[in-house]
C-alpha cells in the first residue's frame, strides 16, 4: 500500500523511486500513459527507446512522443513502464502504471491510497 498525500494546489502526490532516489509523483488521472518523467533523467536512466506515440490533445493539435522502457519501484514492486521525458519538472504517474491499483482520494483528509489489487 502506498501512503500520499494532496498538496497545497490540490494534486495527489505519492513517492516514486526512480535510480535509487525517492521523488514525489503526481497522479495524473487524465494521462493515459505510464510514466511522464523530466528531461534530466534521460542521462542518469539511459533509457531503452521503444518507439513513438501519437497523441491528440484536447484541442485537437496532433504531439507526437518518443517513448522509453524504464523501471521505477512503488510499493516496493519494480514497474517497468513506458515513458515519455518532458521539459517539465513534475513526475507524472499515468493511469496504465495504475492498472493494478486502486486508488483513494480523500480531498477533506487530503490523503491519498494506492493498494495493489490481485488480478
Amino acid at each position: 500500500m502506498v501512503r500520499g498525500t494532496l498538496r497545497s494546489t490540490g494534486s495527489p502526490v505519492v513517492p516514486l523511486e526512480i535510480a535509487g532516489q525517492v521523488f514525489e509523483a503526481v497522479i495524473d488521472t487524465g494521462f493515459e500513459g505510464g510514466l511522464q518523467l523530466p528531461n534530466i533523467f534521460i542521462s542518469i536512466l539511459n533509457p531503452v527507446f521503444a518507439g513513438r506515440q501519437r497523441y491528440e490533445l484536447p484541442d485537437g493539435s496532433v504531439l507526437i512522443s518518443d517513448l522509453y522502457d524504464v523501471v521505477v519501484i512503488l510499493d516496493g514492486i519494480g514497474l517497468d513502464l513506458r515513458t515519455q521525458f518532458s521539459q517539465s519538472d513534475e513526475i507524472l504517474l499515468g493511469t496504465d502504471a495504475l492498472k493494478d491499483y486502486r486508488l483513494e482520494i480523500n480531498f477533506v483528509a487530503r490523503t491519498v491510497l494506492l493498494e495493489r489489487m490481485t488480478p
